[in-house]
Parts: structure tokens; C-alpha cells; sequence
């Protein structure tokens, strides 16, 4: 487990990617408590398994999220919609299922957003698509538009 091991607040990032821990991701969520982490969680490339913990809503000062590249799997937290700061959620190349869930509309501030090479299904939510709205701040959505109807998709593959 990525377990909190050096730190107790004002911890601007954290970058662990191409380390292939192996583990189950953020077992112990203290690292995720507190608003401990101020803008970037970067752990791409790692093969973390497990579920994105439910904790992660208390990250809220969270900038970037880049998860992409390991074996993380389930549905993607509802929690994620209290990081009103996130401005690029990367979950690409993992193993989420289900769908995209409508809250991700709350996530204003959002750039980008990557999401194929999953296992999600349905169609993009309309009110996640209106932030690539002339006045939106979504600038990049990649998806799997053959798994996922995507009319505000930037690429699908």
C-alpha cells in the first residue's frame, strides 16, 4: 500500500509514477486527509490495483490527478466531484467500469479529461459535455467514442 510516509500538511505534490508498486492504491487514505496534498497527485504508470478510495473528496486543493496507466478498477468515486479545483483528471489505460457519472459536471475548472482504454460504457452526460461549451473550460476529452457515445469528444478511439 502507498502509505503516508514523510509528511503531515503543506505538501504541494506528490509524483510517483514509474516506480510499478504493485500494490492496491492508497490503502491507508491518510495521505488523502486533511487537505494535506495542495495541488498535484501524480501516480501514472505504477500498476496500482484497487479502487479509487472515497477519501480522494478530501483532497479539494487538487490540480492535476493523473492516475492513468495502472490496474485500477470499479466505478469512478462520486467524491471526485468535491475537487472544485481539479483542472486535468487523467484515468486512462486502467480498468473503470460502468459508466461516467453525471457529477463530473461539477467539476468546473476541469481541462482536461482523459478516460479511454477503460471498460466504461453509455453515453457522455450531457451535462458533463457542457463544459466544452464555447463559455466551458473543458478543453480535451478522450474517450473510447466505440464504447462510449461521444458527440463533445476532442479525439475517441
Amino acid at each position: 500500500c502507498l502509505r503516508t510516509f514523510f509528511f503531515k500538511h503543506d505538501l504541494i505534490f506528490i509524483d510517483i509514477n514509474l516506480v510499478n508498486f504493485r500494490r492496491s492504491f492508497l490503502c491507508d487514505v491518510n495521505v488523502l486527509q486533511n487537505d494535506s496534498i495542495s495541488e498535484d497527485l501524480i501516480l501514472y504508470d505504477n500498476d496500482f490495483s484497487g479502487r479509487i478510495p472515497p477519501e480522494i473528496g478530501n483532497a479539494t486543493a487538487l490540480v492535476r490527478l493523473l492516475l492513468n496507466n495502472n490496474m485500477l478498477n470499479g466505478v469512478i468515486p462520486d467524491e471526485i466531484d468535491e475537487l472544485k479545483n481539479l483542472e486535468e483528471l487523467d484515468l486512462e489505460s486502467n480498468q473503470f467500469n460502468d459508466q461516467i457519472p453525471d457529477m463530473l459536471a461539477n467539476l468546473e475548472k476541469l481541462r482536461v479529461f482523459f478516460i479511454r482504454y477503460n471498460f466504461i460504457t453509455g453515453e457522455m452526460p450531457s451535462s458533463f459535455c457542457s463544459l466544452r461549451s464555447p463559455n466551458g473550460s473543458l478543453e480535451e476529452l478522450w474517450a473510447d467514442c466505440e464504447e462510449v457515445v461521444c458527440d463533445c469528444c476532442t479525439k475517441c478511439l
